[in-house]
C-alpha cells in the first residue's frame, strides 16, 4: 500500500519533491496559495488551493490531511522582515487544525543560526539574530510543542540548483556584498533527497542541518562561475571582514547515512546545469 504524503506549499522545492516521491511509490497531495500556481500543474486533481492566514485557513484543510501519514510544511515566510510575526501565526493555525499524532517534516532554515565565526551544529545553544531567523526558530518551537517527537525540522542552507545559479546575478551586473564570507548552501537535489530519506527511514523527533560540507568564499564562488561561463568578473563592495557561520552537516550523514551529491558547491557552480547564456 502506498504511503500518503501531503506537501503544504508546492513551489520551487515542493514541485520536484512531489515528483521524486511519486517515483518512489508515494501517493502525494499538496497545496498552493493562488490560482496562478494551480494552473501550472498537470496533476491538478492532487493539488488544492489553500491559503494559510494569521487567524484561519482558507481551503479544505481537512481533506488534505485525511489519511496522510507525513505532512511536509514547505512554505517560507512571505517577508523576511516580518516584524509582526505573521509567519509564526500561520504556523500556529496549522497546529490548531492538525492532530498532535501527525508526523510532520518542517522545512526550516539555517538562518536561525547567528554568525559566530565558527562551525555550528544542531545541538549547539544559540539565539537567532535576524528578524527572519527569529520567526523561523519560533515557528519550529510552536511545531515542536504541538507535535513533539512526531516532528523533524530540516534546517536548509541557501538553496541552489533548479535554475538558481550565480550567472543570473552576474548577467544583471549587480554589485555583490561580503566577498570574503564563506557560503552555506545546499543543492535542490540534496534537499529533496534529505526529505525523502527522513520519510523512508522514519526518522522523526529530530533537528537536521541540510548543507554542503564545503564552504567556498563568496568571491571565489562567483569569480569561478563567471570564468566558467565566460561572463564579466563580478564587482564586490564591503570588502572588510564580516561575521559568518559554518553550518555543520555531519549529523545528516551520521543519522541517515546520507551522501550529498554536491558536498562541494563548486561542483555545481562549475556545471552549466539549467543555465542559458544570452
Amino acid at each position: 500500500m502506498k504511503k500518503k504524503v501531503t506537501i503544504v506549499g508546492v513551489g520551487w522545492l515542493g514541485i520536484p519533491l512531489s515528483e521524486r516521491l511519486r517515483e518512489r511509490g508515494f501517493e502525494v497531495k499538496g497545496s498552493v496559495a493562488s490560482e496562478e500556481e494551480l494552473i501550472a500543474f498537470e496533476f491538478t486533481d492532487q493539488i488544492s488551493l489553500l491559503k494559510v492566514e494569521e487567524d484561519h485557513i482558507k481551503g479544505d484543510w481537512k481533506s488534505l490531511i485525511t489519511e496522510t501519514e507525513v505532512l511536509i510544511v514547505c512554505f517560507p515566510p512571505a517577508d523576511r522582515r516580518d516584524k509582526h510575526g505573521v509567519y509564526v501565526k500561520q504556523i500556529e493555525q496549522l497546529t490548531k487544525q492538525t492532530p498532535p499524532h501527525q508526523k510532520v517534516i518542517f522545512v526550516s532554515s539555517t538562518s536561525v543560526y547567528p554568525n559566530t565565526n565558527q562551525s555550528i551544529k544542531e545541538s549547539d545553544q544559540f539565539t537567532p539574530e535576524t528578524i527572519g531567523g527569529k520567526n523561523i526558530y519560533q515557528a519550529e518551537q510552536v511545531l515542536r510543542q504541538h507535535f513533539g517527537e512526531q516532528l523533524t525540522a530540516i534546517r536548509m542552507a541557501g538553496l541552489i540548483g533548479g535554475g538558481r545559479h550565480p550567472s543570473q546575478l552576474l548577467r544583471e551586473k549587480r554589485v555583490l556584498k561580503n566577498p570574503n564570507v564563506p557560503v552555506n548552501v545546499i543543492h535542490q537535489t540534496d534537499a529533496i533527497n534529505l526529505i525523502v530519506e527522513v520519510i523512508e527511514q522514519d526518522v522523526f523527533g529530530e533537528v537536521i542541518n541540510g548543507c554542503a560540507a564545503l564552504h567556498p568564499i563568496r568571491r571565489d564562488l562567483y569569480t569561478n562561475a563567471a570564468m566558467t561561463l565566460g561572463l564579466p568578473l563580478p564587482v564586490f563592495r564591503d570588502c572588510k571582514s564580516t561575521a559568518y557561520k559554518l553550518v555543520d552537516n555531519s549529523k545528516s550523514k551520521r543519522l541517515l547515512s546520507f551522501e550529498y551529491k554536491y558536498d562541494d558547491p563548486q561542483a555545481y557552480f562549475n556545471e552549466n546545469e539549467g543555465v542559458k547564456i544570452h
